[in-house]
């Protein structure tokens, strides 16, 4: 048995409706009778609320695919982040949603390069250590500093945050073509996730 839901057309409940009347010449079913015509007029009132529940099951139910809830989603996960100064897209914020809705938490490489990802942001992460005799070598690009230095880790980010206008997705007058910013919604979901004991830098060279 399939748990994909049975969607319903007006014309599915006009045929209900037609088949539970009485039988009877007072009740004629040929099509173009005015009996046939009314009930299939009325039944297009559950075709239209059978559409809308199938697009709340099927469409606004998940926070990847949402649209007219995206809102609602957004306010029961804490999002937008305040810290966000750039307007966001449609697919830029399911995106947000998506991560904060899922993610589980952790700190290693692995997981900042997947939040990253999971944005849309290509990334590399270097981390710094301090010289050490005997494993760092003289001239090359081991650096020179207090051991403290060791807690601090960059972000490179790839070029800026590229949103391009999408069919489905964008809003027409109020979605540019393509959106070019800094990214801050990266920022603002990796600051509060570094280790404690780190200092984090973004990099956009």
């Amino acid at each position: 048995m399939s748990d994909t839901p049975i969607q319903h057309t007006g014309e599915d409940y006009g045929g209900v409706m037609l088949a539970v009347l009485p039988p009877g010449d007072a009740w004629p079913r040929e099509t173009g009778s005015p009996l046939q015509m009314f009930s299939r007029g009325q039944a297009e009132i559950w075709g239209r609320l059978d559409a809308e529940a199938w697009n709340l099951v099927t469409i606004e139910a998940h926070p990847d695919t949402t649209f007219r809830l995206l809102e609602e989603w957004e306010a029961a996960a804490g999002l937008p982040d305040p810290c966000v100064a750039e307007p966001l897209g449609i697919e830029d914020r399911r995106n947000a949603l998506v991560q904060r809705l899922t993610s589980t938490g952790g700190q290693s490489r692995a997981y900042f390069l997947g939040i990253a990802a999971q944005l849309g942001y290509e990334v590399s992460i270097v981390e710094i250590t301090p010289f050490m005799c005997g494993l760092s070598q003289c001239g090359g690009s081991d650096p020179l500093g207090p051991p403290s230095i060791a807690h601090h880790w960059w972000i490179i980010v790839t070029g800026y945050r590229v949103t391009w206008f999408r069919a489905g997705l964008g809003r027409c007058g109020v979605d540019p073509f393509a959106r070019i910013a800094l990214a801050t919604d990266l920022e603002c979901t990796i600051r509060p996730l570094q280790p404690a004991h780190g200092v984090l830098h973004f990099s956009y060279s």
